[in-house]
């Protein structure tokens, strides 16, 4: 058995050993050669993708750099669940907010409806504002 790697190469599981995607490699060859005998190789391990978190302070300033606190504060005013608008309003500054934090998600979904309806448009999303906030 083998198991595929992200960068195209495959792991033999009986050893452990990477064998890279090369034409003149033997154990490569050996790798095809079993593959044309019927047999599919085990899928490559997904590698979970870290949630970016970012402080209060880090928040707030890139919705001030970005231009869409303003979007962002009348949201809570339309939003239909008002613990949403409550978490917005109580970011404490050194707490640590993640980016897949469903109150802040429902709440962006608003504000970026507003961005858009803006004139001139406004186009953003949650991971712009993560991009700039990590970098505050």
């Amino acid at each position: 058995m083998y198991t595929l790697r992200s960068d195209g190469s495959v792991t033999r599981d009986a050893d452990g050993a990477t064998i890279p995607a090369a034409p003149g490699n033997t154990d490569w060859q050996a790798y095809q050669a079993w593959r044309a005998g019927g047999n599919a190789p085990n899928p490559a391990p997904v590698v979970p993708v870290p949630v970016r978190r970012v402080t209060g302070t880090q928040l707030m300033a890139a919705l001030v750099d970005l231009g869409i606190k303003g979007f962002f504060d009348q949201a809570t005013t339309l939003t239909t669940k008002p613990l949403d608008a409550w978490y917005y309003r109580a970011l404490t500054p050194n707490d640590l907010y993640p980016e897949n934090n469903a109150k802040l998600g429902r709440l962006s979904t608003k504000a970026i409806a507003l961005g858009v309806a803006a004139v001139p448009p406004v186009v953003f999303t949650l991971a712009t504002v993560f991009d700039k906030a990590v970098t505050e």
